[in-house]
């Protein structure tokens, strides 16, 4: 049996790196892991305006779903060119982080994404999973990709933006 891999988990802003989430993926898979789960949930807050503080009990918590995606696809890209651009190793990046659709599989995909997790639409609905495998693999045919390995950072041979954490 083979050994079971080890994968970092990275978060859209990773103590003590905020802001620098290649530095931190690095990091991540310097002693060894390998692959990357990435991302969480981002910190976040919201007040209660009668009680007049905040909403959880914790004062903050973890953000996720829809509005997580665009800064979770951003993390997945950047991380994506750092290894293309050998200042990392090169490991398998399993995406997550408001997945709904196949259509947002694809994205998290062509930013560079290995594999794509669903969370937060597995509360909506259980058969989320298939379904968005489905709608994936219809986005893929639709768009000419043979296979889904084919769209995987096809957005870094596409781009011309500047692969950096700004």
């Amino acid at each position: 049996m083979p050994p079971r891999p080890r994968p970092g988990r990275l978060t859209p802003t990773p103590p003590p790196y905020p802001g620098r989430v290649t530095a931190a993926a690095a990091a991540g898979v310097a002693p060894g892991a390998d692959g990357l789960s990435m991302v969480n949930t981002a910190r976040a807050m919201a007040i209660d305006l009668d009680a007049r503080r905040p909403a959880l009990a914790a004062g903050a918590g973890g953000l996720s779903g829809p509005a997580l995606r665009p800064i979770a696809v951003h993390c997945v890209f950047q991380v994506h060119a750092a290894m293309r651009a050998g200042r990392m190793p090169a490991v398998p990046i399993l995406a997550m982080g408001g997945v709904r659709t196949g259509r947002d599989a694809l994205e998290f995909t062509l930013a560079g994404a290995s594999g794509v997790a669903v969370g937060s639409e597995l509360l909506r609905d259980p058969t989320a999973p298939l379904r968005i495998l489905d709608e994936l693999r219809a986005e893929l045919t639709t768009r000419g990709f043979a296979a889904y390995t084919d769209a995987v950072g096809l957005a870094h041979r596409t781009t011309t933006t500047k692969d950096s954490d700004d």
